[in-house]
């Protein structure tokens, strides 16, 4: 529970004298005038108080007062500190201070004249700082709806009117203050918001609670939370919808699971936020995948009329039992008379992940694609729209008279062979003992990247090649290209490693020209823009009479919102039945890495990627980092503090960067 204010306090240096706050004022003897707020000075005096909540005065009588004494007691209400005080005007400000019943600055005002009547010094004490006023606190009930402290008006739609005191609200609300204290306004528009809402809020921000909220003006309470800014109430709105989450369980009817959906609907809708949503979804996901399903039928009963909003909010409930919407869609489709697809079909087609569907549902898949095939009124857009998911499917999944066989390119993280307490032997037996290593250069990624980033010394073991040629000879793996190993960067880290390697024939394989295939050429900001930022498909092929009748493609999958782990990379071979080809060959082994530039002509420079994991971003998604491989120009500590946000973020002890100028080309190294 919220404590009470307690004085002196600190209710903000900006506030003292602004006029949009002052609703009270002390009339001087030489007619001169003093403006406060009431509520301040109430806090501070029983006495005024009184004067102001009981008996809604607006003025006081201080014409008995030096001018010099009312600012000095106005100032010190504010700040909880007597700044202003001097032996001319103490006797004033002790006698208002006793009028007023201000029994702190009383006590302080006593102590000044005492060691001045003695001539002692003041200790630095005296004037300290007093406890600045922290929300949510209890400024009292009792002054909520009292004319005589209210100087703020909510102009509500209806054209009512609802009031408030400025201080109070600017204290919980940096909006508020901003809009009272700097741009001097006195009235505010709510007419986005019900009459109870704002009541609730203008009580919440007095009192420190939120005791008047329910299900009917939830939306707009929470909705003024986060317009105004006031980060408790925020907190406490989440409590609050936390707590009827935690209420939902298998026996829930549709009204309860309907409240949490349509208030992460709102929110999503009206200030762009998730965390609503994801809340439903993790709670509703726990429930049962019949109840939830049951939901989302009802809930896109009328498909046509949803917005793109509730198609999100769906789409992130399904997961990825995608086929429940495809469903839906389809049925949706046929009542409407196979004509043309809505905003809403647009918006579900664009970001659903089809692959999904067809996995699970392959035939709810096939239908769907009928029904789009027979629309009768498809636009341009629809037609593009088509063609990109006819493209997608033909990457990732058999479609007709297509097949496709698909692999994995390795990113997996090296986080754990990054630590110095390991020596290089101790990798060396975790990297060959893991399963998902399927060729000795995937091996050899990591040991470099090892000696490279933690800038540790190759032991001089004789065994080393030994158990590098068993390792082949035990897997089948095919030797290591020599064009792959002389582009890794060499340094007094890694030569002799790398010399080890290409000066043993049972290793090293020559291959000529014909090592390695190109995939894509990007220069720096056009590899963020193309493969961090958006999903792509690239097509590409392999010499040889083997594969003249077959096409390769990799497919990159964007980093989705600054969320990392929606990356993806996958490559595969698409065969396409011909006279010349009665069955497919099998894939390939491909080794795929980055190379860098290094002059005009030469791309010499090999950058591995095997143990990058995801690509990791800023929250504005400027600056990029993929493993060890940096494309920025911030130093080590800078890059740190940028991307300590991410899950995914490896601290590697050096980065590789790569300039704006530089140019970078992925390739496909033919290991057999």
């Amino acid at each position: 529970m919220p404590s009470n204010v307690s004085v002196p306090a600190h209710f903000g240096r900006d506030h003292d004298g602004e006029s949009s706050h002052n609703n009270l004022t002390f009339n001087l003897g030489d007619g001169n005038k003093i403006t406060a707020n009431s509520i301040i000075m109430s806090l501070n005096s029983p006495v005024i108080a009184r004067m102001t909540t009981m008996k809604q005065l607006t003025s006081i009588d201080a014409t008995e007062f030096s001018m010099e004494a009312v600012n000095c007691f106005v100032k010190a209400s504010y700040t909880g500190r007597l700044e202003l005080l001097t032996p001319a005007n103490a006797a004033d400000v002790l006698e208002m201070g006793r009028v007023s019943h201000v029994d702190w600055l009383v006590a302080k005002c006593e102590k000044f004249l005492n060691y001045k009547l003695r001539g002692n010094e003041l200790s630095k004490g005296f004037l300290k700082k007093a406890p600045k006023i922290c929300v949510p606190a209890d400024f009292g009930r009792h002054f909520i709806g009292v004319p005589s402290h209210e100087n703020l008006t909510f102009n509500l739609g209806d054209g009512a009117k609802i009031q408030a005191n400025s201080i109070i609200l600017a204290l919980n609300s940096p909006v508020i203050d901003n809009l009272t204290t700097n741009l001097h306004q006195t009235s505010l528009e709510a007419d986005d918001f019900s009459r109870e809402a704002v009541d609730c809020f203008v009580e919440s921000t007095y009192t420190g609670e939120i005791e008047a909220v329910n299900l009917g003006n939830f939306r707009d309470v929470n909705k003024m939370s986060r317009v105004f800014q006031v980060s408790w109430l925020v907190a406490k709105c989440e409590e609050y919808f936390v707590s009827y989450l935690d209420k939902l369980d298998s026996e829930s009817s549709y009204s309860d699971m309907l409240f949490v959906v349509e208030e992460a609907v709102y929110l999503m809708s009206a200030i762009k936020s998730r965390d609503f949503l994801n809340l439903t979804v993790k709670k509703i996901a726990s429930i049962s995948v019949t109840s939830r399903d049951d939901f989302v039928t009802k809930y896109l009963s009328d498909f046509g009329q949803a917005s793109i909003h509730k198609i999100s909010a769906c789409i992130a409930l399904v997961q990825s039992d995608v086929h429940v919407l495809v469903e839906l869609l389809i049925t949706h489709l046929k009542q409407s008379g196979n004509k043309g697809l809505n905003e809403s079909s647009r918006h579900l087609l664009k970001n659903l992940d089809m692959s999904l569907c067809f996995d699970k549902k392959p035939e709810v898949h096939e239908e769907l694609f009928e029904v789009l095939d027979s629309l009768t009124d498809s636009t341009r857009e629809d037609s593009r729209l088509f063609l990109s998911m006819y493209k997608q499917l033909s990457c990732k999944k058999p479609f007709n008279s297509y097949t496709t066989m698909s692999s994995v390119i390795h990113l997996g993280s090296f986080k754990n062979y990054l630590s110095e307490s390991k020596n290089f032997s101790e990798i060396f037996s975790e990297l060959s003992a893991r399963e998902d290593i399927a060729d000795i250069h995937t091996l050899v990624d990591g040991l470099w990247l090892r000696l490279f980033n933690v800038k540790s010394t190759f032991p001089m073991d004789s065994q080393f090649v030994q158990k590098m040629v068993h390792l082949v000879d035990h897997h089948g793996w095919s030797l290591v290209s020599a064009k792959y190993a002389k582009g890794l960067k060499s340094d007094g880290f890694t030569n002799l490693f790398l010399g080890t390697i290409l000066s043993s024939d049972k290793l090293i394989r020559e291959c000529g020209d014909s090592s390695y295939v190109a995939i894509f050429e990007y220069s720096q900001p056009e590899f963020i823009k193309k493969i961090f930022c958006s999903d792509h498909i690239f097509k590409f092929k392999i010499p040889g009479d083997l594969y003249a009748y077959q096409e390769f493609v990799v497919t990159t999958t964007a980093v989705k919102e600054c969320n990392s782990d929606s990356f993806d990379i996958q490559w595969g071979m698409l065969n396409k039945p011909s006279r010349y080809c009665s069955s497919p060959p099998d894939l390939p082994k491909l080794h795929f890495a980055l190379l860098l530039q290094s002059d005009k002509n030469l791309w010499n420079r090999v950058l591995p990627i095997s143990w990058c994991g995801k690509p990791t971003c800023d929250k504005s998604g400027t600056y990029w980092n993929w493993g060890y491989i940096a494309f920025n120009d911030k130093s080590d500590d800078e890059r740190r503090q940028i991307f300590r946000h991410s899950d995914w973020f490896v601290d590697w002890p050096f980065c590789f960067e790569i300039k704006q100028s530089e140019a970078i080309k992925m390739v496909a190294f033919l290991i057999q």
